[in-house]
């Protein structure tokens, strides 16, 4: 038997070098062939190859930044989302399709086939946007895309986890990542971020298949907010106001609670409130607006410190000035009444009794000083704050008549919003210094760097330290007076404000069913630390809707829980 002759190494290596080179071989012919079967073979899809703009750049939308209350809770974020395409030419059965994920998008099965058939010419055609990752799965599960019939996209989707919180302040976004409402609006600069740039493959080219792509340039994710709201706060607020006005079935109120010596804003609180989830159902409709820089109103009585700080200042009265009311006065051919005469007061009583006789007199004196006041107050002109607001109306001395001045001593005739009167309120707390409104207190990127920081910022010293303290005294007086407003007053804590009651103009007149009610107050009187305002809309029955009776008792119920809760010393 001749010996079998051993297969040489070389021989092997060469033989297995063969084998993966046909293979290779076998496997890059395949690649091809499918290559050429889908964009050829494939009837929808010959139109990519037909298309004579292979490519198109498009943006990379960024990630929106937080908004946060000055705690860190999360009021305002984005997070992953999915858009919904299909290529109309490649997609043969739309009427499946639209059964396999109509109720998974929840848009109904005929309107998506008509989308679909409507623009039967397009390559691309989107479905529905901001889906969640769980119906993007549900969609999979169900059908996966054939021959680049449907796709995803990525997207975004804003949430909001504190619900109706601070609705109207926060705002809302569109379906196009930019702000519409509230500081989602107004800061839409800082939190909108910058876009990429993407390069997408209409056809096939290399080993790029239709309707995929590459980034080209990153986008910068925007900017965190850090507010100055207190969620607890706020929350907390809200659920006051929200059970006095079902109390008092009123059309709407507005609470806020301000730190004076900062100018911070800790609530802004709004009711009705609705949920920014579902924040375009609302958007829209001015019962759901911001009321306290959007409501602007005839603030009645809780206007007359403003008038008593003129006088002081100017010399015109002194705290011990007596001032005579015999119930009524004439000015012109207008009669101005007081609920009673109130005889000899100085001004504590005026202020206390809400005097309109005694502030008619003292307006009369003043005159056009009044007008130059309001406007040092800020009145009739925006306040510097990163909220879209109304101004308010002070009307110009040229256009006074005698009984313009007798009513605007007494805050009727002109026109202010909440916000106004709160910092107008905060400005006397703070000895005479109006600081700016803030509701934004940092500016953070997306490491959590700080880029800007707001630091108090004086506006205008609007009264002397002087007048401040004479105002103050006789605010203290209006509420721990056992005359005085005593629904506001809380032992054992130094408080000071005073109520208003305004009737509302319906086509010219007022009327007596429709009122404003409003209490403004800060404490601890001797070193004020917040300042509390609450306006209720349209209390029913109006014949028992007074400052005292329906806004009073909710600053008290405000302030009772701060002081329970947040270490405010008496």
């Amino acid at each position: 038997m001749t010996p079998r002759r051993k297969m040489s190494f070389q021989r092997i290596i060469r033989l297995r070098m063969i084998l993966i080179a046909l293979f290779a071989v076998f496997l890059f012919g395949s690649l091809v062939w499918r290559m050429v079967y889908i964009s050829m073979a494939v009837p929808e899809l010959r139109e990519y190859v037909k298309n004579e703009n292979s490519t198109r750049v498009d943006q990379v939308i960024p990630k929106r930044g937080q908004i946060l209350d000055r705690n860190g809770l999360i009021l305002a974020e984005s997070i992953d989302a999915y858009a919904l395409y299909v290529n109309p030419r490649a997609l043969k059965d739309p009427e499946m399709f639209a059964a396999a994920v109509g109720s998974i998008i929840e848009v109904p099965e005929k309107e998506i086939v008509e989308k679909i058939k409507k623009n039967s010419q397009e390559l691309f055609l989107t479905i529905k946007r901001k889906l969640t990752a769980s119906q993007y799965q549900d969609i999979l599960n169900i059908r996966k895309p054939h021959y680049f019939d449907f796709g995803f996209e990525p997207d975004q989707r804003r949430e909001y986890p504190k619900n109706k919180s601070a609705a109207s302040v926060i705002g809302f976004v569109g379906w196009d990542n930019y702000g519409l409402s509230g500081i989602e609006f107004s800061c839409n600069h800082y939190l909108q971020g910058i876009p990429g740039k993407k390069i997408e493959y209409q056809t096939f080219m290399d080993d790029r298949v239709p309707l995929s792509s590459d980034i080209l340039q990153k986008p910068v994710p925007g900017y965190n907010l850090v507010t100055c709201l207190d969620y607890t706060l706020q929350n907390l607020v809200e659920g006051i106001l929200e059970k006095h006005i079902h109390q008092w079935d009123a059309r709407g109120g507005v609470a806020i609670v301000i730190q004076p010596k900062t100018g911070e804003i800790l609530c802004m609180a709004n009711q009705p409130s609705f949920d920014l989830n579902q924040g375009g159902e609302f958007i829209q409709q001015p019962e759901y607006s911001n009321k306290a820089v959007s409501m602007n109103f005839e603030p009645g009585s809780i206007f007359k410190p403003i008038v008593a700080s003129a006088a002081l200042e100017e010399g015109i009265i002194t705290p011990m000035s007596l001032h005579q009311c015999n119930g009524r006065i004439n000015i012109a051919d207008k009669t101005i009444e007081c609920m009673l005469s109130h005889g000899e007061q100085n001004l504590s009583d005026i202020i206390r009794n809400s005097c309109n006789v005694s502030f008619v007199g003292i307006g009369m004196k003043l005159r056009e000083q009044m007008y130059r006041f309001a406007l040092r107050f800020n009145f009739g002109s925006q306040l510097p704050l990163e909220l879209y607001q109304e101004k308010g109306v002070i009307p110009s001395p040229s256009s006074w008549y005698e009984t313009t001045i007798a009513t605007f001593s007494f805050g009727q005739g002109i026109s202010a919003t909440p916000l106004q009167m709160a910092m107008a309120y905060a400005a006397i707390a703070n000895d005479g210094m109006m600081m700016k409104p803030q509701i934004i207190h940092e500016i953070k990127d997306a490491a959590g760097n700080i880029i800007q920081a707001f630091e108090p910022k004086l506006i205008r010293k609007v009264i002397s330290s002087d007048t401040a303290r004479e105002i103050k005294v006789a605010l203290k007086n209006s509420v721990q007076d056992p005359r005085g407003t005593q629904a506001a007053n809380i032992p054992g804590l130094s408080v000071g404000g005073k109520t208003g009651t305004a009737k509302k103009v319906v086509d010219g007149r007022y009327v007596d069913e429709k009122v404003i009610t409003s209490f403004v107050g800060f404490f601890p009187v001797e070193d004020p630390q917040y300042v509390v305002l609450v306006s209720i809309d349209e209390p029913k029955p109006s014949y028992e809707a007074y400052g005292a009776t329906v806004a009073a008792p909710i600053f008290r119920e405000i302030v009772q829980w701060m002081q329970s809760h947040m270490l405010i010393n008496p």
